[in-house]
C-alpha cells in the first residue's frame, strides 16, 4: 500500500490556490501528476498525495511544476472568491461521484483538444496542397507566357523578312529553320552487381556490408564444420555434428561448437537440441540476441509439450531467460523463468532466479 502524504502546505487568494507537496527525496523522473477540475493527485512511489478540492478550478489555466524537491500547484479558481478550506467535505459516495464526474469532464476536454488538433492538421495540409497547386499553376502560366513571347518573336521575325525579301528566298529561309529528324540508335547500359533488390541510392551501405559479412562468416563456419565431419567420414550425419559440438562446448571452444551446431541444423533444421545448445554457446560469447533467437527456435520445435521433451524445454526456457535478462527485457525474461519453474518447481537455482527477476521487473517499472 502506498504511503499517504499529509505534510503538504496550501495558501489562497481570491483568484488562485497554491499547493506544495514535498517529494521526500523521490526523483522528479518518477513523479506522476494528474488533475481535473475537482481533484489533484501526485503519485511518487512509495508515496501518494490526493486532494478532492473544495470547489472547481479551471484545469486548462492551472499549472503544476516539479522543482526543488517539491510539486507546486497553481490552481486557477473558476469563481472569484475565497474558499476557506482546501478539501471538499462529504460522504464517500458523494466524493466518488464528484471525482468520476471530474474525470469524465477531463476526458471530454482531452478528446475535444485531440479532435481540434486533427482538424487543424487537416486544414494545414489542405492549405499546403492548395499552395502547391497555386505555385504549379503560376509556374505553368509563366511557361505559357514564355512560349507565347517566343512564338510572337518568331512571327515578328518572319514578318520582317517577308517585308524585305521576295517570296522564293523566304521559303528557302523558312525551310532552313526546320530541324532535322534525329537518327535512331541503341544505348547499352550496364549495372553494378548487387545482392539486394533495392537500388544502391536507396540502401544503407554500412548496414548491408555488416549483414553480408555476417552471412559470409556464417557460411564459412558451416563449411568448416562440414569439412571436419567429412574428414571424420560422417559428413552427412547431423547427430555426429551435434555430439561434436557438445564435446567442443565442454572443452570451452564455444565458437567451434557453434560451427558444429550450425552444420548440424543445415542438414536437419528440425533438430531442436542443436538450436538450444547453440544458444548456450552464444550466451558464453555474450551474443545475447543470437542466444534468444536460437532458444526461441528450439522452443518452437519442441511442440507439442510432452514429458519426453520436458528437460529440453526447461533448458531452452532458462537460456532464453538468461539472454533476455542481459538484454534488460525483464518482463519477457520473467515469463520464461516462471515457465521453467512450472517444469521443475523444486529447482533451487530456478527459484532464486525467479525471485531476482521479479525484483528487477518491479524496479524497471518504478
Amino acid at each position: 500500500m502506498p504511503i499517504i502524504c499529509k505534510d503538504y502546505q496550501w495558501t489562497e487568494n481570491n483568484e488562485e490556490v497554491f499547493v506544495t507537496v514535498p517529494l521526500k527525496g523521490v526523483k522528479k523522473e518518477k513523479v506522476d501528476l494528474y488533475s481535473n477540475e475537482v481533484y489533484i493527485k501526485v503519485n511518487y512511489s512509495p508515496y501518494i498525495f490526493e486532494a478532492d478540492l473544495c470547489k472547481e478550478i479551471d484545469a486548462v489555466s492551472s499549472t503544476a511544476v516539479v522543482e526543488k524537491g517539491a510539486v507546486r500547484f497553481s490552481l486557477k479558481k473558476k469563481k472569484f472568491e475565497a474558499w476557506g478550506a482546501l478539501l471538499f467535505k462529504g460522504d464517500k459516495d458523494t466524493i466518488r461521484e464528484r471525482r468520476a464526474a471530474g474525470e469524465e469532464a477531463e476526458r471530454q476536454r482531452h478528446k475535444h483538444e485531440e479532435e481540434k488538433q486533427k482538424e487543424d492538421s487537416r486544414e494545414r495540409k489542405k492549405k499546403a496542397i492548395q499552395k502547391q497547386m497555386d505555385e504549379e499553376a503560376s509556374r505553368r502560366r509563366k511557361m505559357e507566357e514564355t512560349k507565347d513571347d517566343a512564338r510572337k518573336e518568331a512571327a515578328d521575325e518572319i514578318n520582317e523578312i517577308e517585308s524585305h525579301a521576295p517570296s522564293a528566298p523566304l521559303k528557302k529561309l523558312v525551310d532552313k529553320r526546320e530541324p532535322q529528324l534525329r537518327k535512331s540508335g541503341k544505348i547499352e547500359i550496364t549495372f553494378s552487381a548487387r545482392p539486394f533488390a533495392n537500388p544502391a541510392r536507396e540502401s544503407h551501405a554500412a548496414e548491408e556490408e555488416e549483414w553480408l559479412a555476417k552471412q559470409r562468416d556464417a557460411m564459412k563456419q558451416v563449411e568448416e564444420a562440414k569439412k571436419m565431419a567429412k574428414d571424420a567420414g560422417v559428413e552427412n550425419d547431423p547427430l555426429w555434428l551435434k555430439d561434436k559440438g557438445n564435446d567442443l562446448f565442454a572443452a570451452g571452444d564455444y565458437q567451434s561448437a557453434i560451427n558444429a551446431y550450425s552444420a548440424a541444423v543445415s542438414l536437419d533444421n528440425k533438430m531442436a537440441i542443436a538450436f538450444s545448445n547453440r544458444a548456450a554457446c552464444h550466451l558464453k560469447l555474450s551474443d545475447f540476441q543470437a542466444a534468444a533467437t536460437d532458444a526461441s527456435k528450439a522452443l518452437s520445435l519442441l511442440l507439442p509439450a510432452v514429458d519426453a521433451n520436458k528437460k529440453s524445454r526447461l533448458r531452452a526456457h532458462c537460456r532464453r531467460a538468461a539472454a533476455l535478462t542481459a538484454l534488460e527485457d525483464f518482463e519477457a525474461a520473467y515469463s520464461d523463468i516462471k515457465m521453467a519453474l512450472t517444469l521443475d518447481p523444486d529447482n533451487e537455482t530456478i527459484q532464486n532466479d525467479e525471485k531476482e527477476l521479479l525484483k528487477k521487473k518491479q524496479e524497471s517499472k518504478e
